[in-house]
């Protein structure tokens, strides 16, 4: 085969064309769970926000995960 005729063979991604999750690095865990929360119409229980992170219930495939640090501790 010369150069003019080789083609190319496509070979299938092992990459998706969608996503699974998303995160949101937050300085303070509670105010963004009040804050993303009301902005989407979700409802919470403050006593269940727990550092490190927080996953938002959202309709759908892809979540949202609100992440304070990997320590979990919050900035101030």
């Amino acid at each position: 085969m010369n150069r003019k005729t080789k083609r190319r063979v496509k070979i299938p991604s092992p990459v998706f064309n969608k996503m699974n999750t998303v995160f949101i690095h937050v300085s303070n865990l509670k105010s963004s769970v009040k804050w993303y929360s009301e902005l989407l119409s979700q409802e919470y229980k403050m006593s269940e926000v727990k550092n490190p992170v927080y996953n938002l219930k959202i309709d759908g495939e892809t979540g949202l995960t609100l992440d304070a640090g990997l320590e979990g501790t919050e900035n101030k």
